[in-house]
């Protein structure tokens, strides 16, 4: 019997929007940043005399990013522990202390050791939690 057979099976998945290109899709993102909207607002940007440059880049990202609208996918995220809703900000620390602690063996088996008891309860926790809702 493995570690993983004593915890609770509960795999959390997240749908979330990512950039990829699309070369279908190309000539649909290469209009968008010819657009007339893009050339005018870049113009305004960059024709002042006393051109404001975190301004002017901030408006060129802000206009690459709206052209790759297109480029959009919702893709979904199979995560069993960082990312889920579960793991917080103790988890997170316990993980820190349990790198920190590894001057000597014996003290990062221990900081180890607990991390991985304060994971299975709270994962636990959560699955139990999500089964009661679902009925």
């Amino acid at each position: 019997m493995t570690q993983a057979d004593h915890q609770p099976s509960c795999v959390v998945k997240q749908k979330v929007e990512k950039l990829g290109w699309d070369t279908n899709k190309a000539q649909l993102y290469l209009d968008a940043l010819r657009s007339r909207e893009t050339y005018e607002k870049l113009t305004r940007a960059t024709s002042d005399t006393d051109v404001d440059i975190n301004r002017a880049v901030g408006l060129l990202v802000e206009r690459l990013q709206s052209a790759a609208d297109c480029m959009k996918k919702e893709v979904t995220i199979t995560s069993q522990n960082r990312g889920a809703e579960w793991f917080d900000v103790e988890c997170v620390q316990a993980k820190k202390t349990s790198i920190q602690m590894s001057h000597t063996r014996q003290c990062f088996a221990e900081a180890r050791h607990q991390y991985q008891k304060l994971i299975r309860e709270k994962k636990g926790r959560y699955c139990t939690k999500t089964q009661k809702q679902k009925f």
